[in-house]
């Protein structure tokens, strides 16, 4: 079973590697609505957070920087928490049991969703990860942000 898990995330490398050449990839995006389930079991629609200014961020825990990111996003949801803004963190290819390990293990605090096929990943192009957007209240605009730099500012503007 892990030789599987293994390769499928292989091959999910690959066609990440193949899509960074495609003429796709350098074009903008736009806010896909989406349905995946959280670690609590729960569906998060992203279109029923209409409203709110949304960090999406997409990762999985074999990513060294991905877990650098964390205790920031932590930080994040904490400092925005009485506000109309919520991170997402949504975890590509890890089975149930690994993102939950994940989130007991590195104390995470925000909404941790599973895409272990990685559609949701897919229909964003995410051609590497961490990958991070910042999305606004109407849904209507989606920027591709770096969680370290002026991400305050942006996230202000928005709220």
């Amino acid at each position: 079973m892990k030789n599987f898990s293994c390769f499928k995330i292989i091959i999910f490398f690959f066609l990440l590697l193949s899509l960074s050449s495609c003429s796709l990839a350098g074009q903008p995006i736009s806010v896909k609505d989406f349905t995946l389930k959280s670690v609590n079991g729960e569906d998060v629609t992203l279109s029923q957070l209409k409203g709110k200014v949304v960090l999406l961020v997409f990762g999985f825990s074999r990513c060294p920087f991905c877990m650098q990111e964390i205790p920031y996003l932590n930080k994040l949801h904490e400092e925005y928490k009485d506000k109309p803004f919520q991170v997402l963190y949504v975890n590509i290819t890890e089975g149930e049991n690994m993102v939950k390990s994940l989130v007991r293990d590195k104390g995470i605090m925000y909404t941790t969703l599973i895409d272990r096929e990685a559609k949701t990943a897919s229909s964003y192009r995410i051609v590497g990860v961490p990958a991070n957007f910042l999305i606004n209240k109407d849904q209507t605009s989606i920027e591709r942000v770096d969680v370290f730099k002026d991400i305050r500012e942006k996230i202000n503007a928005l709220l």
